[in-house]
């Protein structure tokens, strides 16, 4: 979880690109969680 607060960091000097970034780390970790299901 340490990424949210390197977001929040960063968040003031980059907005737009620190929220696609959490938009696309989303992502990964549902697309990595979806697969652990379908994997099990």
């Amino acid at each position: 979880m340490s990424f949210l607060i390197d977001n929040k960091k960063n968040f003031v000097k980059y907005p737009q690109k620190t929220k696609w970034l959490f938009f696309l780390r989303s992502l990964n970790l549902k697309n990595s969680f979806s697969n652990l299901i379908l994997l099990n």
